[in-house]
């Protein structure tokens, strides 16, 4: 699938280019996800999900400092569509994630949204869709 990488801390290089575009179009990037197509989704959505993911897990060990969920959540969401090099700055060093997040598009909800649409169903994992 083309945005899952050999590991959740490297999505592909497509990846990157998309949310990239969130950051600097948001109506192309909305236009890019509603060409892709229901594995491209599936794939987009699993990236997405374990490289926030991994952050919570680096990030927040000590389940004493963890914020409240939502928190947590907005700040991983948030740290992945900042793009990779913020991504990496906040793996390596936690202090770089902002208390609280900004306004940001939410590429990973847009891709969530256009497949409930498209498909009336919720994402499935990447290895039931090949079922």
């Amino acid at each position: 699938m083309p945005f899952i990488g050999p590991s959740p801390d490297q999505p592909t290089p497509e990846f990157w280019a998309l949310v990239d575009l969130a950051r600097s179009d948001a109506k192309a990037a909305r236009a890019r996800v509603a060409k892709l197509d229901r594995a491209e989704l599936v794939s987009f959505y699993w990236a997405y999900h374990d490289a926030a993911e991994l952050l919570r897990d680096k990030l927040f060990e000590d389940e004493d400092q963890l914020p409240s969920e939502d928190g947590v959540e907005d700040a991983m969401v948030w740290a992945v569509a900042q793009g990779e090099p913020v991504y990496r700055d906040v793996l390596t060093d936690r202090r770089r994630l902002p208390n609280e997040v900004g306004r940001f598009m939410d590429l990973m909800g847009e891709v969530v949204v256009n497949y409930q649409r498209r498909f009336h169903e919720t994402i499935p994992y990447p290895e039931d869709l090949a079922r």
